[in-house]
């Protein structure tokens, strides 16, 4: 066998999920067939019987390897996924304290039933509504004199579809 030092063994531990699937499934279909009557015919019975040590440490440290690749990539989206769900609860919780700027942004959305509209990049309120990714810009292309495309985010178009009080300022009252 190759003489394994310490710089050897980090390199193996950066293999890619892809490369250790391969290193199980060779090194176990060779413990399988190693195994079986088959391994004879095929001419790796001595291979086998040589490396049998070796090829099941490799099974294993492999298996592990993988194993522990796939518990942390699970483990990243039950994350996102909280950190998702956390973050809409917030952002909900932020459509209920809006500022009368904001509000009469966001409200143009639900009294004109449009998900799009013209908004000066520069406006704090507009900047802010980005921020928290209850508005995003749509569009590029625009200019400081007509404004940019901006579009309402769609949780948020359908959280303010169904509580239309939380964009609601005393002069829609009159408008309406």
């Amino acid at each position: 066998m190759a003489n394994v030092n310490g710089k050897d063994f980090t390199e193996i531990l950066k293999l890619s999920p892809k490369y250790l699937l391969g290193i199980v499934i060779f090194s176990g279909g060779l413990s399988l067939i190693g195994n079986s009557d088959l391994a004879s015919p095929l001419g790796i019975e001595e291979l086998y019987n040589s490396y049998n040590t070796w090829i099941t440490i490799i099974l294993i440290i492999s298996s592990s390897l993988l194993l522990g690749h796939l518990i942390w990539h699970l483990g990243l989206i039950i994350k996102g996924k909280f950190q998702d769900r956390s973050l809409d609860k917030f952002r909900k919780k932020r459509l209920k304290d809006l500022t009368p700027e904001e509000k009469a942004i966001l409200s143009f959305y639900i009294i004109k039933n449009t998900r799009s509209q013209k908004l000066n990049y520069t406006n704090g309120a507009v900047r802010e509504l980005e921020y928290w990714k209850i508005i995003y810009r749509s569009s590029e292309l625009g200019n400081m004199r007509s404004g940019f495309s901006y579009n309402i985010q769609p949780w948020a178009w359908e959280y303010l579809k169904k509580n239309p009080h939380l964009v609601e300022t005393p002069i829609d009252h009159i408008l309406l």
